[in-house]
């Protein structure tokens, strides 16, 4: 039986073609199939995997998973280069030698998790349980677990490379202005009639069906508008491209509210009926005139209106933007502002606009952003209540920045700046542990220098992952993970539309000894005695709980292959927005932040180090690096030692105009120093006119499994030049990735 509010889903195919629900489950030429969902991304693309005696054969794409219809990446072509690359860890290992000298024992699990285990409790009951820190990467389904074991251990610290970074700031944005996720929908309805695209890139970034609707809207006669310091190949499609200066774009923001409520364009009925606080926003925009940010953002004031009049008066229009807008101190009132446009043009949930999922009772009692499953992001999900009251304020960071570390935000973590502090200097309190799952802080965190000391005098490092990262290779306990093909999952992809359950089957065994994240979550926590908090003894008894809600088992789901919840448009006119304020319309002006001391309407803060705000540093380092943007062979540190991904992108350039190299004497191709005030990389220039000339940008955060040592050759990624200095961000700690200063140099003979 189908939970309440689902309907069986008919998958359009080449558009208007229908077809069937059930695969073989053999083909024609004796191989297994097995229908899952890929995870090497957060695209969440249908796959075809086929197996032969057990072993994986190869992947395609599925032409009847109704969210990605049909499309796979490069990436996802390359699965089974991924899953039997001879550097996969097979088995948990030991360090036997010094940190990085790369002399490593293997044991069994047992030993691996009763160490863990042993140096845990030690730290725990000597310095407290704060002195042990989580840190994770991007969500592969186990980023929830880092909470819950979090709080049932008694830690308040956990980090990422995200968070502060990467997507929280949107959601606490869209948490606080109006309720539901506004952004991050990975959906592009054709019949928007504007779409803005603004830090990102579907191209490459987003779930593969995003460019193939985006195309569809504008043959429907959709204009598209794309903001991005680079020439893309997006931006080659664009009606307007606005080459914005790095770390800007919430000045654009405040231009583009100046233009829209001063000629009127806005929605005056939605503003009048579902918004508070307009009337303040009016005021305060009115120094942003497009003159203003023409100075600052570097894009001419006569397409700052043109672009705005665009958006305002193209109905239905969508905005959406990506991670780059939260990758500088000024990420929560950017986005903030992004978020006003959607809101005062009245395109907020509407067909074509910034849709977003309903919210329901689960579970747990609590409302939930996912359909039919509990809220593991809940107080509930993440077993909040077993954290001691006097744990919350010794969370690093929770004294300044409310939003990402304090009670008020939806899944507080450590402030990752702080951490290293606490490692290094002790203070406020040591930390000598730390359990890293899924991520490669040693080419994704900013200043690597910085984190390459702390991760060196760190007491006790353990690491799961697929590979030897250069992070791993400074552990003490290396633990081997499953890919998503081993192990059973859950697709869940939240803030889309309409909202989808698939599962995720297992469709070879794990190689070697390699274990699914959760499990290892299960048995540490069984062994640590947190057994409240893990009351599950296997993963499939995990999903069963976690899609209670939904009336159904994993194997049913398994059964039906997926659940679709339909979308729904206008939701607030039965619900209202629940916001802060309790009147149930959206707070332009936040009442709730200005209590908290903060600014009730958004602010632009010019990026610490820049041409204008350090003048001085500026004559030594001319230039501003841009980092992040990605190419279809990776996914942020991910893939880039893949054999058929590598041939494709053998390396990342640094992006110069031909102007500056000229200046600078560099040929195209040439290895060249890059430089910033925290240190330096070699790297090979690609000189093009996409680019502006005092601009430098580096795709992604690669490290170099083909380097020789056990550096991998994190010396040379662009994670060395950028910044952990405050100030941050005064709501989020985000820290200054984006728009950093830098200056290139002709390598002397023999560098």
């Amino acid at each position: 039986k189908m939970a309440k509010g689902t309907v069986e889903y008919e998958r359009p195919v080449e558009r208007n073609k229908v077809m069937p629900a059930k695969l073989p489950e053999w083909d024609e030429e004796g191989m297994h199939v097995t229908r899952t969902v890929c995870r090497i991304c957060h695209s969440h693309c249908g796959v075809l995997a086929y197996t032969r005696d057990g072993k994986l054969v190869k992947v395609e794409a599925d032409h009847e998973q109704p969210d990605s219809e049909g499309n796979i990446c490069a990436k996802g072509c390359a699965t089974t280069q991924w899953v039997y690359h001879p550097n996969r860890l097979k088995y948990p290992l030991k360090r036997v030698g010094a940190k990085g000298e790369g002399k490593w024992e293997r044991i069994s699990w047992d030993e691996a998790l009763d160490t863990i285990v042993k140096r845990f409790t030690e730290y725990k009951d000597k310095f407290g349980a704060e002195s042990v820190c989580l840190s994770t990467g991007t969500d592969r389904g186990f980023i929830s677990w880092f909470a819950r074991f979090m709080n049932a251990f008694g830690t308040p610290n956990w980090i990422g490379p995200g968070y502060a970074q990467c997507y929280i700031p949107q959601l606490e944005v869209s948490r606080w202005f109006c309720g539901p996720m506004l952004f991050c929908q990975n959906r592009i309805d054709p019949d928007s009639k504007c779409i803005v695209i603004i830090g990102m890139d579907p191209m490459y970034g987003k779930n593969m069906t995003a460019r193939h609707r985006l195309f569809d809207a504008r043959d429907n006669g959709a204009k598209l508008i794309v903001v991005d310091p680079a020439f893309s190949t997006l931006a080659s499609k664009a009606d307007m491209w606005l080459q914005v200066r790095p770390a800007t774009d919430g000045a654009l923001a405040l231009a583009w509210l100046n233009v829209i409520i001063n000629e009127e364009l806005y929605d005056k009925e939605f503003v009048e009926k579902w918004t508070i606080g307009f009337d303040k926003l009016r005021e305060h925009v009115q120094e942003w005139t497009p003159e203003k940010a023409a100075e600052i953002t570097w894009i001419p004031a006569d397409k700052i209106r043109q672009s705005a009049r665009i958006f305002a008066t193209s109905k239905p229009a969508m905005l959406d933007c990506g991670v780059a807008v939260e990758q500088y101190p000024n990420s929560y009132d950017t986005i903030r502002s992004f978020a006003m446009l959607i809101a005062i043009t009245g395109n907020i949930d509407v067909k074509g606009g910034n849709i977003y999922t309903p919210s329901i009772k689960t579970g747990d009692g609590m409302p939930a952003p996912q359909v039919g499953t509990r809220d593991i992001w809940g107080p509930v999900g993440q077993f909040r209540h077993a954290l001691p009251e006097d744990k919350w304020d010794k969370r690093l960071g929770a004294q300044d920045f409310e939003l990402l570390c304090g009670r008020n935000s939806r899944s507080p973590m450590s402030h990752t700046p702080a951490v290293w502090k606490a490692i290094l200097t002790g203070e406020p309190y040591p930390v000598k542990a730390i359990l890293n799952v899924g991520s490669n802080p040693m080419s994704t965190m900013a200043d690597l220098n910085t984190v390459h000391k702390a991760l060196m005098k760190l007491e006790f490092l353990v690491v799961m992952d697929l590979f030897m990262t250069p992070t791993a290779e400074l552990a003490d306990i290396v633990l081997p993970a499953a890919t998503y093909l081993e192990r059973d999952d859950l697709q869940d992809p939240i803030y889309r539309a309409p909202a989808m359950l698939f599962t995720r089957p297992k469709v070879i065994e794990p190689l070697g000894e390699c274990w699914d994240d959760k499990k290892m979550f299960i048995e540490l926590g069984h062994r640590l005695g947190l057994n409240e908090a893990y009351p599950w003894k296997t993963v499939e008894d995990y999903l069963d709980w976690y899609l209670e809600p939904s009336g159904l088992t994993y194997k049913q789901l398994k059964a039906k292959v997926e659940v679709v919840y339909p979308p729904e448009y206008r939701k607030y006119e039965k619900t209202g927005f629940p916001t802060a304020s309790g009147s149930g319309k959206i707070d332009i002006y936040s009442e709730a932040l200005e209590k908290m001391g903060h600014n009730p309407l958004p602010l632009y803060r010019e990026p610490p180090e820049s041409p204008y705000s350090t003048p001085e540093l500026a004559k030594e380092y001319p230039l501003v690096l841009t980092t992040g943007g990605r190419s279809p062979a990776d996914m942020h540190s991910e893939m880039s030692y893949i054999p058929w991904l590598r041939e494709t992108f053998p390396d990342i350039p640094a992006e110069i105009h031909p102007l500056t190299a000229e200046e600078h004497g560099i040929k195209d191709g040439e290895l060249i120093a890059l430089e910033s005030p925290r240190g330096s990389i070699r790297i090979k220039a690609k000189v093009t006119e996409g680019i502006d000339p005092r601009v430098i940008r580096v795709r992604g955060y690669w490290w170099y499994m083909d380097k020789a040592g056990t550096e991998h050759g994190w010396r040379d990624c662009v994670n060395v030049l950028t910044s952990l200095d405050p100030p941050y961000d005064p709501l989020m700690g985000t820290y200054q990735l984006r728009g950093v200063l830098c200056r290139v140099r002709k390598l002397e003979e023999g560098e």
